[in-house]
Parts: structure tokens; C-alpha cells; sequence
């Protein structure tokens, strides 16, 4: 099985299904305020940290960045990408 959807995005309005970093920013963005330049270049850093560090328990909330609830970035095994088809 081709590793599609690793990642688990659940925001305030449902989840997301996502494939890499990009896609998980990209989903994020509406509940965030509005970026400019080094500001979305530190996000994506978080983000990118986020997940190295495999902090799958803890939920995203950065008050500079994001509006007002949690978001949590969870990595699917491939049994439970199974769930979602």
C-alpha cells in the first residue's frame, strides 16, 4: 500500500487527512491568523518540529499564530489509514 494520508489534522471545524508538511500547513491556515512572510516561514518551522519530535499527544496551539482552539497533528499507522477507506 502506497503511503498516502499519513497524517491526521483535527482542527476545530473536523478533520483532515494529509500527505506532508505543506498539505498539513495548508489545512491549518483558515484557523490561523494572517501570516506574513518570516511569520509563515517560523509556522512552517514549527510544524516541521512538531512532527519531528513526534508530539502526537500534545495539540498545536501557538496564540501568535493560531486564532483561538488546539489543533493536533496525529501520524496514522498503515492499519488505521485503513479506517478512513
Amino acid at each position: 500500500m502506497l503511503q498516502t494520508n499519513q497524517y491526521l489534522v483535527v482542527t476545530p471545524g473536523g478533520y483532515i487527512l494529509c500527505n506532508d508538511v505543506r498539505h498539513i500547513i495548508n489545512s491549518i491556515k483558515p484557523y490561523c491568523y494572517r501570516l506574513n512572510g518570516s511569520q509563515l516561514k517560523n509556522f512552517n518551522a514549527l510544524i516541521t518540529r512538531h512532527i519531528q519530535r513526534q508530539d502526537w499527544h500534545k495539540p498545536i496551539k501557538k496564540q501568535r499564530y493560531i486564532i483561538s482552539k488546539d489543533i493536533y497533528v496525529i501520524k496514522l499507522t498503515t492499519e488505521e489509514i485503513k479506517l478512513f477507506y
